[in-house]
């Protein structure tokens, strides 16, 4: 699993992410495959995150990206066209992927990966968010709006931000008395999410607003078993918290990066 978390202020965009992939096996308890996972990519003066799929054909994400950015010539390119470059590049690897019988072809309106694509179109920031294998591509807010956005296992953040699992809903669904009064409840729920307001932000407010989204969500899953309704359940965001910032002036410049040392003391990880 993942949780990735952007949040866009009036100076840049921070994005921040886990570092953990799971491995699911039908019939056993699922695993950790790796805490050391990377989500977070530089892409010419842009950044990328990525959710869903961690590996492509037995190759994890970031060694596609690898094989992207060999190719990709990312001098004055807006957002949008890294956004559009990039979906063109892992359509055709998801599709080859998927015809190779890797894994089953996702049904209609259900995708396989996401990306989150960040970088400034001139004076302003723009985040935007593609979908594969349908393709699409949609602007989700600016660095003039402001905003906010976390992706991948949200359960803990939505009980933080918005007062409620959401998931309340599907659990209440096929009872219409429940439904009935869940949606008399809407106000009541609306009323219970806290007001972020990333046009008041920092950078470095941004920074912490991202990474304790995250370290809350690994250590809730961490020191839990579960909920009531799903006792057990999988701890599918840990490892190393990774984090980014784009901005106009400097374009895409590492916060928080894992690096790749020998032995190390147990339980003990390093960062640049």
């Amino acid at each position: 699993m993942t949780l990735l978390v952007e949040v866009a202020v009036g100076d840049g965009i921070v994005m921040a992410s886990d570092s953990r992939t799971t491995w699911p096996i039908t019939g056993k308890p699922t695993r950790v495959a790796s805490d050391f996972t990377h989500k977070l990519f530089g892409v010419g003066k842009c950044a990328a995150a990525t959710a869903g799929y961690a590996s492509i054909s037995g190759r994890n994400i970031a060694s596609h990206v690898a094989d992207f950015l060999e190719g990709f010539d990312g001098a004055g390119k807006t957002p949008e066209e890294v956004s559009n470059e990039l979906a063109d590049f892992f359509s055709i690897r998801l599709e080859a992927h998927f015809d190779a019988g890797l894994d089953p072809r996702p049904s209609a309106g259900v995708d396989a990966i996401t990306f989150l694509v960040a970088g400034f179109n001139g004076a302003t920031g723009e985040l935007r968010e593609i979908d594969l294998p349908s393709k699409t591509i949609r602007l989700l807010h600016t660095t003039t709006s402001g905003g906010v956005a976390w992706l991948g296992q949200r359960d803990v953040v939505d009980r933080i931000i918005k007062g409620v699992d959401p998931e309340i809903d599907s659990r209440a669904a096929g009872d219409a008395d429940l439904v009935n009064a869940l949606s008399k409840l809407t106000p009541v729920r609306d009323g219970l999410e806290y007001l972020i307001a990333p046009l008041r932000m920092n950078i470095q407010d941004a920074i912490d607003f991202a990474t304790l989204l995250i370290r809350t969500t690994i250590d809730v899953q961490r020191l839990t078993n579960g909920t009531l309704a799903d006792i057990g359940a999988f701890p599918g965001v840990g490892g190393p918290i990774e984090v980014c910032l784009v901005t106009a002036s400097t374009g895409f410049e590492w916060i928080q990066r894992t690096v790749t040392r020998g032995e190390r003391q147990s339980g003990q990880t390093e960062v640049l």
